[in-house]
């Protein structure tokens, strides 16, 4: 089952309304963690939003929030926030702050060129 559903939902809905971020990935495990993206496109360049929830004990989450932007050559990503271990009925229950985090994030990544968040564009 995925986790922090509630959370995601809300999320989608607010970064969808306020950003115009779409929905890139509901929700999969990566590396042992799950991680959730939306996606914003504007001519050549895309512009995601992500959230990682990495397991930190019993229904226990720490939680990482990205931004990165991508123009075909060149690709940026940062880390926009992070949350120290929660329980993820406090996530679901209280997920205003995570929900900011996003779109703090959101507003980050469209602030930034894909090309000026490395020197140089990242091999494909």
């Amino acid at each position: 089952m995925v986790p922090l559903q509630k959370l995601t939902s809300i999320a989608t809905d607010r970064l969808a309304k306020e950003m115009g971020f779409g929905v890139r990935d509901r929700g999969g495990q990566r590396y042992g963690a799950w991680e959730w993206s939306w996606v914003r496109r504007q001519g050549s360049s895309a512009y995601y939003v992500t959230l990682g929830a990495l397991e930190a004990g019993d229904h226990t989450y720490r939680i990482e929030v990205g931004a990165s932007a991508d123009d075909g050559p060149s690709h940026g990503k940062q880390q926009a926030g992070t949350l120290g271990p929660t329980p993820s009925d406090k996530l679901e229950s209280d997920p205003e702050p995570v929900v900011q985090m996003l779109l703090n994030a959101a507003k980050q990544t469209l602030t930034v060129s894909p090309k000026d968040s490395y020197p140089e564009p990242l091999k494909r």
